[in-house]
């Protein structure tokens, strides 16, 4: 999958569903699930994006604090810029970053960085809100 598309970064459209365009795989998740609600007779069900966030230091593929701060800061202002997704334009949707901290004291490799601060309260990077 291309980093640009996952990180909001892509110059375009990636992804074309008909008549639906993608930029980001955020907004792609997101209208597979309204498909998914509208498919089991609820489609006017709202969600809320839990758990949304980058791994900033481990080794894995892209987990870099720069990825990290241009994921969540992209994130965000896509969120809060009241877009919406292809599938619902000019309906929010309500995230939920993990995670406010790094959890030094989990095992290594197991959720340890995604925050956005450290343990000890400094900033791993910025990330501008509304």
């Amino acid at each position: 999958m291309r980093l640009d598309y996952v990180l909001f970064t892509a110059n375009g459209m990636v992804v074309v569903d008909g008549p639906l365009n993608y930029m980001n795989l955020f907004d792609a998740i997101i209208d597979a699930m309204y498909s998914v609600l509208k498919k089991a007779g609820h489609p006017d069900v709202s969600m809320i994006a839990s758990e949304i966030g980058w791994l900033s230091i481990d080794g894995a593929i892209g987990a870099t604090v720069e990825n990290a701060m241009t994921y969540n800061n992209n994130v965000v202002a896509h969120v809060t810029s009241s877009v919406g997704m292809p599938k619902r334009l000019g309906n929010a949707i309500e995230i939920n970053i993990f995670a406010m901290f790094n959890e030094d004291l989990k095992p290594i490799g197991v959720e340890q960085n995604f925050g956005l601060y450290h343990p000890n309260m400094t900033e791993v990077y910025h990330v501008k809100f509304p």
